[in-house]
């Protein structure tokens, strides 16, 4: 149903187009256990808590359609447990994806549709994933954060 009703489809009017995903591919060794999600409605604050063998993991994430931003938290309360690669995944659209200085990619691109135009209107479309960490390393690849 969600997928009927609320994701954009490639035959969606206007700019109203699906871009990519944003993957995040964790290198969590073990099996999670414990796992709970919680909502909080007055903020918007979408929590997630899970154990992998001993250790505690947290996920919270909030979207502000004003300020145009997803943002996602990651904690671990052990220096150096948290450890994934993020990247644009299933560009949809076309575009690239390149880095901007040492913690962020940018994908740029145009939202461009020929269903109900002539193929050249729409708009131009710039995404930024940052990444920002305390302790632990960080490295860019190519095309990924890690």
């Amino acid at each position: 149903m969600c997928e009927e009703h609320l994701l954009s489809h490639t035959t969606s009017f206007g700019t109203n187009l699906p871009l990519f995903d944003l993957l995040l591919e964790f290198e969590e060794p073990g099996r999670e256990t414990a796992y709970r999600r919680a909502l909080d409605l007055e903020t918007g604050i979408l929590g997630i808590e899970y154990r992998v063998g001993p250790h505690l993991f947290t996920r919270e994430s909030f979207c502000s359609n004003p300020d145009q931003v997803l943002v996602l938290h990651l904690a671990s309360p052990i220096a150096g447990q948290i450890s994934f690669a993020a990247t644009f995944d299933g560009i949809k659209i076309p575009g690239a994806v390149n880095s901007l200085g040492d913690d962020t990619l940018i994908f740029r691109g145009n939202a461009f549709e020929g269903l109900h135009s002539n193929g050249n209107q729409g708009v131009s479309i710039e995404c930024y994933l940052r990444l920002l960490h305390q302790g632990g390393r960080f490295r860019r690849e190519r095309i990924r954060c890690r």
